[in-house]
């Protein structure tokens, strides 16, 4: 039973790939900034999307979930990243392939968003909407790796949104229904209060909140 609370040798980790070969790395992305376009705040920006971290700790970590030996692990690459994360592929030996999310330091408090983010994509699965299985977190950056975390599951399939202009008119229509389906599933879950959700060993006894169990 699930007990989620609702509550009111060195080298740059920038494009490359990480090899166990190399043994234990200090990994440091940086956005470079190299594409000639003026930012507003550009030196904080790029201060705010700053991640250094252990690469080793984290190849551990991630193949301890995956159920792998560090010695099946074949690269770590730079996936994607958004406004607020940005996502790193590990792919071993078998075609498995594993997505490890590290938060950017300008999302604030960092702990309660992700510690979040983690029950709720957990109480979706408990309701059969499909989000990825989170394998593993730390909300905290004082861990092994040496940054927060999230390493979840690889979803099967090709991104949306690069075939969403090829698409013909009757399979946009069917993409849509699936995502009203969704939403209508997701607005029909009851929750006794509103807020956010956490596991309860991620609230400190300080905390406001309020039990709601699921199997």
């Amino acid at each position: 039973m699930a007990d989620i609370c609702k509550t009111s040798a060195r080298a740059s980790f920038i494009t490359t790939s990480y090899s166990t070969r190399y043994g234990k790395l200090l990994c440091t992305i940086n956005d470079a900034g190299t594409d000639g376009v003026s930012r507003f705040n550009e030196d904080l920006r790029l201060r705010q999307r700053h991640l250094t971290f252990d690469g080793y700790e984290l190849a551990k970590t991630i193949s301890a979930v995956a159920h792998r030996t560090i010695t099946e692990l074949v690269s770590v690459n730079r996936f994607a990243e958004g406004g607020f994360n940005r996502i790193l592929q590990a792919t071993f030996q078998d075609g498995q392939e594993v997505l490890a999310r590290l938060a950017f330091k300008m999302e604030t408090p960092i702990y309660h968003s992700l510690a979040s983010e983690v029950a709720t994509l957990h109480f979706l699965r408990l309701h059969g909407i499909a989000v990825p299985k989170v394998l593993d977190y730390s909300p905290v950056g004082t861990n092994p790796v040496g940054t927060e975390y999230m390493i979840l599951e690889k979803v099967r399939g090709q991104p949306i949104g690069e075939q969403w202009f090829a698409l013909e008119p009757n399979a946009i229509a069917k993409v849509l229904e699936q995502v009203v389906d969704i939403e209508q599933r997701v607005m029909q879950l009851r929750l006794p209060v509103s807020g956010s959700l956490y596991f309860r060993n991620d609230l400190h006894e300080t905390n406001r909140f309020v039990h709601h169990h699921e199997e």
